[in-house]
């Protein structure tokens, strides 16, 4: 069964206290990149559904005085077209009601989807691998380490003026896709100002970027596998390739076959500009490809393209943006990708 209708149902109030419990909540952000969300949306079945076994990942309880759960990765949805990732949990407990379904996600699904009790819910089944003929990948917070760099840098510039840079202030413009200097001069900066504090950011970034960015761990060797894979790899960046040297450094550039950065297009994210400039470059279909990022931006761009939403944790974003953005698949880093991608056909 790839998909099946319930309707929202009241819960008993337990999903919360099991959704905070340590061991549940590491469990599912390293199997499913969520940051649980305390408690569960539950729904009531006509009838138990056939749940492939071949499809769920066991959560496993570290002692015995607590109870398993199978889980399965599902797409979430409403008649008026809204949708969110969650995993779909079972406990492994004697005489478990499999006409109840509970879900859990990085965000409140209720206000999410915007349902009340006795809503009509369709929920689908996600594949354990999605099947992809190509991977268009962000670069700084999905492949590199860099966003607190970012900071640094904007914080030697600001300094000589008195002001503090938050790292807050980095990630809300990335994830927000605002001005850095217009947010830290609250908007009211003159121009000629905020080109003045961009460029001396600038001068000091060949040092900073040398200094503290960093390719993930993990990453080299899961780009390295998917290419070895056949599967096709590019970079869309919003940003200039200020921080392509790094990848240039680690040996790695030569794996993407084309690069789009700002100066290749005339929209920034979230437009899907970029992600389709890559598309024609590669001679691929939306259908057959996913962006990989780490912000609500490049979720958005990704949907804008008509392309699958791949988020990872480690940059500007979080499971809840990420999944408000509209995400199919959440990952807590880039290194992950080989074992969720695999070639298609």
């Amino acid at each position: 069964m790839d998909s099946f209708e319930g309707r929202v149902s009241r819960g008993q109030g337990r999903a919360g206290v099991f959704t905070r419990l340590p061991w549940v909540t590491q469990a599912l952000l390293d199997s499913f990149g969520i940051d649980p969300w305390p408690g569960t949306l539950n729904l009531r079945l006509g009838e138990e559904p056939r749940l492939p076994a071949g499809e769920a990942r066991q959560l496993r309880p570290p002692g015995r005085d607590a109870c398993a759960a199978l889980c399965w990765v599902v797409r979430i949805g409403t008649a008026q077209g809204i949708d969110a990732t969650g995993v779909l949990l079972r406990p492994q407990v004697p005489g478990y009601d499999g006409r109840v379904a509970e879900i859990i996600a990085a965000v409140p699904l209720r206000e999410q989807l915007a349902v009340v009790e006795g809503d009509r819910i369709r929920v689908s089944l996600s594949p354990a691998t999605e099947t992809v003929r190509g991977l268009l990948l962000d670069v700084d917070g999905t492949l590199l380490d860099s966003v607190g760099a970012y900071g640094e840098a904007a914080a030697r510039a600001a300094a000589p003026l008195g002001l503090s840079v938050d790292p807050a202030m980095v990630r809300r413009s990335l994830n927000e896709n605002t001005d850095f200097w217009a947010l830290l001069l609250g908007g009211h900066g003159e121009s000629s100002r905020v080109q003045a504090l961009r460029a001396e950011a600038m001068r000091h970034w060949p040092e900073v970027r040398d200094r503290h960015v960093q390719v993930f761990d993990g990453v080299a060797a899961a780009l390295r596998e998917l290419r070895q894979a056949g599967i096709r790899l590019a970079l869309v960046t919003a940003s200039h390739g200020e921080t392509l040297p790094v990848l240039e450094r680690a040996g790695l550039l030569g794996l993407f076959e084309t690069i789009v950065t700002a100066a290749d297009v005339g929209q920034r994210k979230p437009h899907p500009e970029g992600l389709l400039l890559a598309l024609e470059r590669l001679q691929l279909c939306a259908g057959d490809v996913a962006y990989v990022g780490d912000t609500p931006v490049d979720m958005l761009a990704a949907r804008a393209a008509g392309m699958r939403a791949f988020g990872v944790l480690q940059g500007a974003g979080d499971g809840r943006l990420l999944t408000g953005a509209g995400a199919d698949r959440l990952l807590p880093g880039a290194a992950r990708l080989p074992g969720l991608c695999r070639l298609s056909a």
